[in-house]
């Protein structure tokens, strides 16, 4: 079951010019369970103002590349 994605951090990521390093986490969430964490290469922002539409775009971007990862 996965949510939606959420663009508050590419937002604020975008405004300070800084970049957004996907995480994606899988594995069962129980005490000395293993788990598997992939860091994903850092998303960067040009120098300009984003839209909206654009950071949600990003956003939902990202996220599929997250969830394609966490189905294999």
């Amino acid at each position: 079951q996965h949510g939606q994605a959420k663009s508050g951090a590419f937002l604020i990521a975008s405004k300070c010019n800084v970049p957004v390093v996907p995480v994606c986490i899988k594995g069962k969430y129980k005490f000395r369970s293993q788990i598997t964490i992939k860091i994903f290469e850092p998303y960067h922002f040009e120098e300009k103002k984003y839209t909206t539409e654009e950071i949600s775009s990003i956003s939902n971007e990202v996220f599929d590349r997250i969830l394609d990862y966490s189905e294999e």
